[in-house]
């Protein structure tokens, strides 16, 4: 089976879309007839087939789409009082695109909280590990490391090393601000994705500082880490052992609340 690719960030912004994309649609057909014009609108710009990568250079074509198919200026539209029903819900889904666009413009490797993400890369493995005993998505625990490459290193294998603040992804890492090597997810099928997605949606909630906190609970952290030397690795086969008997804290947090 052949295997697909996909830039670690553009899959984060993939997923955010999508949610927010069902959380519109989801508010517009409960308050608003299915058939209201407002929501057809909606509908015909939060098409997925519109969009590359989910950045801003999307939405710009996407936005001046926007205004020549629907005659619309936004400026002129801001200036003018707001009288006639189809120029309201114009402004008003021309908006949702503008607040859309902002939120996922914080989720780059420029923008996004290095630690921040290492964490979230880390438990997301993590929960992988812990849960291919109950789906069998992957044909041995290994294979899930295959899943996260950097380009620029030739397809380096990962390797992690325990760092002061957490597990370091050592194959992507680079010293400076937010300047890490790019991260490409690789996957055989769509049911991969959705195992990272939903350890992804869980860790979303908790502060960076929470989720290195946590990594420092994690054995594979605990029995590498030295003060002194900054790239002590850890084995996979150490991550594999922990997470395969161990729920990520966030599936225990889950469970204890039920």
């Amino acid at each position: 089976m052949k295997n697909n690719k996909i830039e670690f960030f553009t899959w984060v912004r993939k997923i955010e879309f999508i949610k927010l994309k069902k959380h519109y649609e989801h508010y517009y057909s409960n308050i608003i007839n299915i058939n209201n014009n407002e929501f057809l609108l909606l509908k015909k710009y939060l098409n997925q087939n519109l969009f590359t990568d989910y950045t801003e250079k999307d939405f710009d074509k996407i936005k001046e789409k926007f205004k020549k198919e629907e005659n619309f200026d936004p400026i002129e539209n801001i200036n003018k009082d707001i009288n006639k029903k189809e120029d309201a819900f114009k402004q008003k889904i021309y908006d949702i695109l503008i607040d859309i666009e902002d939120h996922l413009k914080q989720f780059s490797k420029h923008n996004y909280n290095k630690l921040r993400k290492h964490k979230i890369i880390y438990f997301i493995i993590g929960h992988a590990i812990n849960t291919n005993k109950k789906y069998s998505l992957w044909k041995e625990e290994s294979d899930i490391f295959s899943s996260f490459i950097s380009n620029k290193k030739n397809y380096e294998k990962m390797t992690w090393c325990a760092f002061e603040n957490g597990p370091i992804l050592n194959s992507i890492y680079n010293p400076s601000p937010n300047e890490d090597n790019d991260l490409f997810i690789i996957y055989k099928n769509e049911k991969q994705l959705i195992v990272f997605e939903m350890a992804y949606f869980f860790l979303k909630n908790f502060s960076t500082i929470e989720l290195i906190e946590e990594s420092h609970e994690t054995k594979p952290w605990k029995d590498n880490f030295e003060k002194y030397s900054y790239y002590k690795k850890i084995k996979n086969s150490e991550i594999i052992e922990y997470f395969k008997n161990n729920e990520p804290f966030f599936i225990k947090l889950i469970n204890e609340n039920n």
